[in-house]
């Protein structure tokens, strides 16, 4: 794990950080949410996220899990 997915981290109270953008991404199996979120906030150049909404969906007979987060800045 690189130094920049270890500074990464979900967050619930957004008061002292700065919104960047949301995100949607899907994965396969709920244990992979952390990953794909925190690519997701290294490239838009925050360090913390919020989970915004989630949902399963069905993609050619699988499951599949959809996730919007925003994306924040909270580390100055």
């Amino acid at each position: 794990m690189s130094q920049a997915q270890q500074e990464v981290r979900p967050i619930s109270n957004t008061d002292d950080c700065a919104f960047v953008k949301t995100a949607y991404f899907e994965v396969s199996h709920p244990s992979k949410l952390h990953y794909y979120a925190t690519q997701n906030v290294i490239d838009a150049g925050g360090d913390s996220y919020n989970i915004m909404s989630t949902g399963n969906d069905t993609a050619v007979g699988l499951s599949i899990h959809t996730v919007n987060i925003g994306i924040y800045k909270c580390n100055p």
